[in-house]
């Protein structure tokens, strides 16, 4: 198949296959959404973004075996560029996703080293394999982790649409091939007040400056899915941090 063909392929099968799953009215509320864990979760990043795991996830989920066949020398976010998908589980306040970043209470971060070693001795092999480098080589990676048993957001959102989506997830984080950050339970229950963007003044999730009237501090981040484009990347508010939306902002966000 050539690169073009299939190109338009996986742009058929990604807005077929969304707009079958996701092509419907939500019901749309502030939420919670607990995410109780069994093991530590560790994180190369400060902090999770909701609306991040749960693209990933929907994806995943609309697309099927073919989500495994994504082709690598087009990245999702070009695939769906210019495409009219259907409404997502998520409210969008024009363009931001009113999802949280993930929230672990007064945890502090640990460190924990990972050794790598191969044991060629019981390979029956009587050339000794070098491990100073290439494929067998041993390493001791440190990681950070959160020994949290709960991880929270906050997001606007259906929250039937949301659990049938979260359903799925198995664990959050990184190294969860190690056993790191597997989830025991979610729960999403309805909240009286909306956090997922603002919250007494401070910012719950990367804000683009110029949805911003003023700002205590900004840094360059990934503010939408997906986050590891350089195309998502904008001069934001980090969460945290004190911020004061546009009035045009503010009155996108009312249910």
């Amino acid at each position: 198949m050539s690169e073009e063909k299939e190109y338009l392929y996986f742009a058929d099968k990604i807005l077929n296959g969304v707009s079958e799953r996701w092509g419907k009215k939500w019901n749309y509320e502030p939420l919670e959404v607990r995410i109780y864990l069994a093991t530590p979760l560790v994180l190369n990043h400060p902090w999770l973004h909701l609306d991040g795991v749960l693209s990933h996830l929907a994806l995943r989920k609309a697309l099927g075996e073919d989500y495994y066949l994504l082709p690598a020398k087009y990245p999702i976010s070009k695939i769906t560029k210019g495409l009219e998908l259907p409404n997502f589980p998520i409210r969008y306040a024009g363009a931001i996703p009113q999802a949280s970043i993930s929230f672990f209470g007064n945890v502090k971060p640990r460190t924990e080293v990972v050794y790598k070693k191969l044991e060629d001795r019981w390979l029956g092999i009587v050339k000794k394999l070098y491990h100073g480098s290439g494929y067998f080589k041993d390493y001791a990676m440190k990681h950070i982790y959160i020994p949290t048993p709960l991880v929270k957001f906050y997001v606007v959102g259906d929250k039937e649409g949301l659990l049938e989506i979260l359903s799925e997830l198995v664990s959050l984080g990184d190294n969860s091939r190690l056993g790191w950050g597997y989830i025991s339970s979610i729960e999403i229950t309805s909240i009286s007040e909306d956090k997922s963007i603002v919250h007494e003044g401070k910012a719950m999730r990367p804000i683009p400056v110029r949805f911003c009237r003023s700002w205590a501090d900004s840094f360059l981040l990934a503010w939408r899915p997906p986050y590891w484009s350089t195309d998502m990347v904008e001069e934001c508010v980090p969460p945290g941090s004190e911020v004061e939306l546009l009035p045009e902002t503010i009155e996108k966000m009312r249910l």
